[in-house]
């Protein structure tokens, strides 16, 4: 009910002229402020005011998704005792949440990467997409161009070498049968949830990230 309220207000602070954005800015800090308040204990504020210019990002974990952590405007003691009040928190930092519940993952390399074209797809910029892509390669990041036929990618996908796989052609959605939707491929042949069985779940290993900039038949 608290942050209910607290999102309404928010949502009818005012921003059409000068004044108006001024006085929302006012708004805002205060709520940050009052938010900083209840929601760190003092022994955290006071450290992360210590370390407030040595730090670069903060993770927080908590399984309360309402609270806006990235609104909260950081205080602290000067060196007269006196308050002084320092950003927001996502003014300031590169700010994750993370499930306490959950294990944190290795980085993302993405040293290895794999781009699958068809050729025949027909889409005009599809070409051009997987030029891009494979503009990323450098001494630290190789892409390999994988050929758009199931055994080819399955193959890549089971090596389980890949931090990245990028895909670019037509899709086709089963509304009915989630499990019948796929990936066009060449020469008519597609790619369904069925094909990552067995063996190609060595995808997992590498734990990539896959983009599918699919066109939706």
């Amino acid at each position: 009910a608290y942050f209910t309220e607290f999102f309404k207000d928010i949502d009818q602070l005012p921003i059409k002229s000068a004044a108006d954005k001024a006085e929302t800015a006012r708004v805002l800090e205060r709520k940050g402020a009052a938010l900083y308040d209840m929601v760190f204990p003092e022994g955290l504020k006071t450290l992360l005011w210590q370390v407030r210019n040595r730090i670069h990002s903060l993770i927080i974990q908590s399984e309360e998704p309402w609270i806006p952590w990235e609104i909260c405007r950081m205080s602290g003691t000067n060196d007269q005792g006196l308050i002084e009040e320092g950003p927001f928190l996502c003014e300031r930092y590169v700010i994750a949440r993370w499930n306490p519940q959950e294990t944190f993952k290795q980085p993302l390399s993405l040293q290895e990467m794999a781009l699958v074209v068809p050729q025949d797809s027909g889409l005009d910029f599809a070409q051009a997409e997987g030029n891009l892509i494979l503009g990323l390669a450098s001494p630290e990041r190789k892409v390999t161009s994988i050929r758009a036929e199931p055994a080819d990618v399955q193959a890549a996908m089971a090596s389980g070498r890949y931090s990245a796989f990028h895909f670019t052609g037509h899709g086709a959605m089963n509304g009915v049968n989630p499990d019948r939707s796929e990936m066009k491929l060449e020469r008519g042949k597609v790619f369904r949830p069925e094909d990552l069985s067995g063996r190609v779940r060595n995808l997992r290993a590498g734990r990539p990230i896959v983009f599918l900039t699919a066109r939706v038949a």
